[in-house]
């Protein structure tokens, strides 16, 4: 039996995330990924995996420009908590976004050196979220309001979390 997996599970919003930054337009070049079962070995009867690594590359948005490519980092089971990166390499910076997971803005220094609190899990981070967008999800269907967001841009973000899930 497979299932949607990991990519659609937690890394499909910082592939919305990416269509935002680069363009709804933008088109994906090639896509490469690498997960493992790390912990949870039951996964692999239903063809996922608890640690993943996904790489798009996308084609240049005019010619004479270098193509975007983005990397993300996603887990079920990140010991320091909720932890999932991405990162936009460009030829004049770097965006990063969640490279260094954090509950709050509160870092603490003592003889044990500097930390902060992080997100325990996925559901934590994204819970204001979830309620946000069902209830967003419900007007539109109950009162016939739009939604936030271009449905094919969705849609590509799932055929993209797709691809990585493939590869």
């Amino acid at each position: 039996m497979a299932n949607p997996g990991l990519f659609i599970d937690t890394g499909v919003h910082d592939i919305d995330l990416t269509l935002s930054f680069l363009g709804a337009d933008v088109r994906p070049k090639s896509c490469h990924a690498i997960g493992t079962l790390a912990l949870h070995k039951e996964l692999a009867q239903i063809q996922d995996v608890d640690n993943a690594v996904g790489t798009i590359e996308w084609y240049p948005a005019s010619p004479g420009d270098t193509a975007p490519i983005l990397y993300y980092t996603i887990s079920r089971i990140s010991r320091p908590g909720f932890d999932n990166p991405t990162e936009i390499i460009g030829t004049k910076g770097n965006l990063k976004i969640n490279m260094h997971p954090r509950r709050d803005l509160i870092e603490v220094a003592d003889k044990n050196g500097i930390g902060n609190n992080v997100m325990p899990d996925f559901y934590e981070r994204h819970e204001k979220a979830f309620v946000t967008e069902l209830a967003v999800f419900a007007d539109a269907v109950l009162d016939n309001t739009s939604l936030p967001f271009e449905l094919d841009v969705a849609v590509k973000a799932w055929k993209l979390q797709r691809h990585c899930k493939k590869a």
